[in-house]
Order: structure tokens, then C-alpha cells, then sequence
């Protein structure tokens, strides 16, 4: 049988038959077909190629801000003042840890 959805065709296999074929499969995934692996007749897995360019997370937070903002004359005064307020906390002593008892 085979699984056609959102533009992909997987083929099913059982999971005996994936065990006895297993280097078989591997070529043909590598080739970019995916495979359903079924157990007593439902489908547990799908074996499928991983993306070839690992996807790098996007950056959050004041990162992200600062790289929209690139280039921009207030971005680097901005950013400087981050550098002074970071550089005045390291140099505060650091505080008692609080009683929790």
C-alpha cells in the first residue's frame, strides 16, 4: 500500500519486512522515498532522510531586535549602552543569597 499526502508518497511496510529489508530501505531513503512502518496493520513510524543543512534556530529576544535593526545609526548607540549597563552590574558586588528558612 502506499500513502499519498501533501505532495509525498511514503510506501508501507511491516515491520518484519522493514527488518529483513533494512539496507535496502536505507538506499532508497537516502534517495529521498519515506517508508510507513506498520504493526499489525497500523501505522508506528515513518523512516524518512534527514534534511541535508541542519536548520539553524532562529534568533529570539534582544538578538533577533538587534539583527532587524542592523545597520541602523540608533541600534549601535543602543548597543553600546547595553555594553555600559552590563560592564557597571559585573562590576556590583554580589548580594547575600536571600534566608529562605
Amino acid at each position: 500500500m502506499t500513502f499519498r499526502g501533501n505532495n509525498v508518497t511514503m510506501t508501507e511496510m511491516t515491520v518484519a519486512e522493514l527488518k529483513r529489508r533494512f539496507a535496502y530501505v536505507l538506499e532508497r531513503v537516502a534517495q529521498g522515498e519515506r517508508f510507513v512502518v506498520t504493526k499489525r496493520g497500523r501505522p508506528v513510524a515513518v523512516v524518512a532522510s534527514l534534511p541535508t543543512e541542519p536548520e539553524e534556530p532562529a534568533p529570539v529576544g534582544v538578538l533577533a531586535l538587534m539583527g532587524a535593526l542592523e545597520g541602523e545609526g540608533e541600534v549601535d548607540a543602543w548597543a553600546a549602552s547595553v555594553d555600559e549597563v552590563v560592564a557597571g552590574r559585573q562590576s556590583l558586588p554580589d548580594r547575600d543569597p536571600p534566608d529562605l528558612g
